[in-house]
């Protein structure tokens, strides 16, 4: 019993020296409790919550199994995620659009989806 209140005691000494240790020295104790909160406001400060509109150009040929009204019906139902830039079926244009800043996103539309769909093989990407 002696060895058991001995353990004790040394241990509530120990936690007691290191308690007033930590008290000795404000500036860590307001390090502690200011830390987080100071991290939480400056990533307030940076946080945008509304996100950012896409100027898109879809690439699609013309003998798309997808109908080009369709993809523009599409492309502006998407609210303001997604700026409907138009549709092409050249696609080094549309590349070239994206290099030179006019458009932010290029969508190219499958060839042949259909027969993708039908052979149940994978999209290319």
């Amino acid at each position: 019993m002696r060895e058991l209140l001995r353990g004790a005691i040394r241990s509530s000494s120990f936690i007691r020296k290191e308690i007033f240790e930590i008290l000795r020295q404000p500036r860590l104790v307001a390090t502690l409790v200011f830390g987080p909160f100071l991290i939480l406001l400056i990533f307030g400060i940076g946080f945008r919550a509304q996100s950012a509109s896409l100027r898109t150009l879809y690439v699609a040929q013309s003998n798309s199994a997808i109908p080009a009204q369709s993809i523009e019906q599409y492309g502006k139902s998407m609210g303001s995620l997604i700026i409907h830039a138009g549709i092409t079926d050249n696609k080094a244009e549309a590349l070239n659009r994206l290099r030179q800043g006019q458009v932010d996103l290029v969508v190219e539309v499958p060839g042949d989806i259909t027969g993708t769909l039908l052979t149940n093989q994978q999209g290319a990407f």
